[in-house]
Parts: C-alpha cells; sequence; structure tokens
C-alpha cells in the first residue's frame, strides 16, 4: 500500500492524478517516487535516492518501501513553468520564498504535471 493512498484529503479537496517521476528538491538532492496532485496539495512519496546505486539499493528486500512524504500546499505556489531538452520534461514549480522544486518525467511530457498543479 502507498503512503499517498493514507493520506486525508482536506474538505473540497479532490485527487487530480498521480505519476512516477523523479523530484528534484531545492537543494539539488534527486529522488525517484510518485507524484500525487490534488486540487489543494502537493505530495511526493520518495521511493529512492535518483541515482543507480540508489535505485539498486530500494530493490534490497531490506529497503524501505518509502524515504517519506513532501508535501507542497497550492497556495504558496507562485509559478509552474515547463524545462525542456530531449531526453528531460520538468515541470518546474517556483514558490512563495523564492524556492524551486522539479519534477522530471524524463522523455515523457510534462504537460499534464503542469495543468494539475495549475487546476486549483
Amino acid at each position: 500500500m502507498s503512503n499517498l493512498s493514507k493520506i486525508q484529503l482536506l474538505d473540497g479537496e479532490t485527487k487530480i492524478d498521480n505519476w512516477d517521476l523523479y523530484y528534484i528538491m531545492p537543494s539539488g538532492e534527486k529522488f525517484l517516487g510518485t507524484l500525487m496532485v490534488t486540487t489543494k496539495r502537493i505530495f511526493f512519496d520518495a521511493k529512492s535516492e535518483g541515482s543507480v546505486g540508489g535505485f539498486l539499493a530500494s530493490t534490497s528486500p531490506f529497503a524501505p518501501n518509502s524515504l517519506g512524504v513532501h508535501e507542497i500546499s497550492k497556495d504558496r505556489i507562485k509559478s509552474v513553468t515547463a524545462e525542456k531538452s530531449l531526453f528531460s520534461k520538468k515541470a518546474v514549480v517556483t514558490l512563495d520564498n523564492g524556492e524551486i522544486h522539479k519534477f522530471d518525467r524524463g522523455a515523457m511530457s510534462a504537460d499534464k504535471v503542469i495543468d494539475a498543479i495549475n487546476k486549483k
């Protein structure tokens, strides 16, 4: 069972969608996991560190099923933009405090992620 399925939605909040992707924190750390977007918040359930070594360690039978869930309130989002190259399509979220959070779909389009984040 995913940690995201245990999240209690707020009054008037509905789930929009979820995607498996890489999350790049403001510090530059990169994690592989699941992004869930609702009408009021964004959640990221980190499954492994974003390197090949982190992925291999996560396949161990002794690995935790989650490294933790990160939550961002949509009220704090200042802008959402796209960053595109041949093998990297990102939704770039800038918060009201200047932090930049990136959600990388690899070669897959990030347009639906951007639309979901912008939807209230």
